[in-house]
């Protein structure tokens, strides 16, 4: 015979179908303010018999001392308006922990109004824990310091699963030893320390890659002194692996109680461990490339001394036998002029040519040398002033028809002037020498814009080049064969291109034999716009 629903059979297995799940019903009495009935999962969730419920006055009691202030009130304000509501609160259990609650509350009401509260109780501490976790691990991804990160993950660890001591620990060389990073203890951070993996739970974690033991976990490993002296009773483990699969070491968390396996234990620790191993693998590729850079600065500070070396060794080296050179060749002309005949007088010419030839070389190579190595002072200037000043004193000097001269640029630009004007110069320079035959010589700079870039270009119409060779033009004493006929040594376009690459721009050439030629180059971000 099938019992009817309405049969006290069918009632009673409801209810201990209902007391055998995570809600916990109950009924409150609004007129006597007291529990009327409770179910009995809730004994083991607080610790207080159940009897204890039903005295007035109990439940305000043992809410959490912080939400003591609200809760009653903003319940018993809902069941005076009528309304079924729901919310959150903690209280504390017989033995001071905190456990959160949330209630789902019904109001039954009569003819004269609320009478009584029914609903249900559901523990969220695990979620309520789950959650407090990832805000602090939120928290601890915020600085910037891998050691304050680390100080935090353990505090926050050891706050999260209610333990006496967190650490983080990284594998030595050789795997068999571990050196913590971080250490806390009790209520604060302690000294780092170093310890054989041998025998104890930290090696397992490592081999099994987790650990998870609620008790007796000194007895489980007898030969683990640190966890007799410790006291330790309960031991949570999980490995830091490197995105690579390689171990990395371990963070833990362990307890003089009992720890409480719930299904937030290993996918907590699990989130941890994953962040920490990001942080260790970012602290070791920034220490490598802190390496390399200071590798590479050595490597840079040799180079410039062996360049400082190299410069003396030009400047004082070689200018001395320069200098013994046009002396003797001046004395030979100035005591046995009248005995040389011509030829001797010619080749004795061209020693002091050469010799004073030379000399300019080096003073070209020291310039070079010394573009390298200065020091920059960038400050916003007007290219145009700076081009027109440059172009008087070349013009004071210049020898050959005027020039036609057109700075049609008003552009600003973030330079260091005394860089800027050696490359102006070298450019206009070259641009009057190379049309100094034209009837009418005639030179422009103007400024154009591609392609997002704010392009220069000082253009003439003297004697151009062959585009063939123009690989050659910006590297040191490399001249064209068009150009023999000209003064100059090879270095002034390698100058310009120094200049240009130091100040974070592009240099590069375009000409046609016997129609001049066009020098385009560009100075990095600008300082500001157009100047209208």
């Amino acid at each position: 015979m099938v019992d009817s629903p309405s049969s006290p059979d069918v009632s009673f297995r409801q209810q201990r179908l209902l007391e055998s799940t995570r809600l916990i019903p109950w009924e409150f009495d609004l007129r006597e303010q007291r529990f009327t009935y409770i179910g009995p999962q809730i004994e083991p969730l607080l610790g207080y018999p159940v009897e204890a419920w039903y005295e007035p006055g109990f439940w305000p009691r043992h809410i959490h001392p912080d939400d003591q202030s609200w809760v009653p009130d903003f319940c018993l304000q809902a069941a005076h308006d009528g309304q079924d509501h729901e919310f959150e609160y903690r209280m504390l259990d017989s033995q001071g922990r905190c456990i959160w609650l949330r209630d789902l509350v019904n109001v039954v009401s009569d003819a004269s109004g609320p009478v009584i509260l029914q609903g249900y109780l559901l523990d969220i501490t695990e979620e309520k824990r789950a959650q407090d976790v990832m805000e602090a691990l939120a928290r601890a991804s915020s600085v910037l310091d891998t050691e304050d990160f680390l100080h935090n993950c353990v505090r926050d660890l050891a706050r999260a699963y209610d333990a006496r001591y967190a650490f983080i620990g990284l594998l030595k060389p050789g795997q068999a030893e571990v050196m913590t990073l971080a250490v806390w203890a009790g209520d604060r951070l302690a000294n780092n320390f170093e310890y054989d993996l041998e025998g104890t739970p930290c090696k397992d974690v490592l081999d099994l890659k987790k650990e998870l033991i609620p008790r007796d976990a000194s007895r489980l490993y007898p030969s683990d002194t640190l966890l007799a002296d410790m006291g330790v009773e309960s031991y949570f483990g999980a490995p830091l692996i490197a995105s690579s699969g390689k171990m990395l070491g371990l963070v833990s968390v362990m307890d003089t109680r009992p720890m409480e396996l719930t299904r937030w234990t290993a996918p907590m620790l699990g989130v941890f461990a994953t962040r920490i191993s990001v942080e260790l693998e970012r602290k070791f590729a920034t220490e490598r490339l802190q390496e390399l850079n200071q590798r590479l600065e050595e490597r840079v500070r040799q180079r410039t001394d062996d360049l400082e070396a190299f410069t003396y060794s030009v400047s004082h080296d070689l200018r001395a036998p320069l200098r013994s050179i046009k002396g003797f060749a001046l004395a030979l002309h100035e005591d046995l002029a009248g005995q040389l005949n011509d030829q001797a007088q010619d080749y004795l010419g061209r020693i002091h040519q050469g010799a004073v030839r030379m000399n300019e070389l080096i003073d070209d190579l020291l310039e070079l040398s010394r573009l390298t190595r200065t020091t920059m002072h960038t400050e916003s200037l007007l290219l145009d002033t700076l081009a027109q000043e440059v172009a008087e004193e070349l013009l004071n000097r210049h020898q050959g028809p005027a020039p036609e001269l057109h700075i049609a640029t008003r552009a600003t630009v973030l330079a260091d002037p005394g860089l800027l004007r050696i490359a102006l110069t070298n450019l206009l320079e070259n641009a009057l020498k190379y049309s100094r035959d034209r009837e009418l010589p005639r030179i422009e700079l103007n400024t154009d814009e591609h392609a997002d870039e704010r392009v220069f270009c000082v253009s003439d119409n003297g004697i151009g080049f062959d585009m063939a060779r123009a690989d050659k033009l910006f590297q040191p004493f490399q001249r064209l064969d068009n150009a023999r006929g000209y003064p100059g040594s090879g270095v002034g376009l390698a100058t310009v291109a120094r200049v240009i690459h130091r100040h974070g721009g592009r240099i590069w050439a375009d000409a046609t034999p016997g129609e001049g030629a066009r020098f385009y180059f560009t100075l990095g971000e600008p300082d500001d716009a157009w100047i209208p």
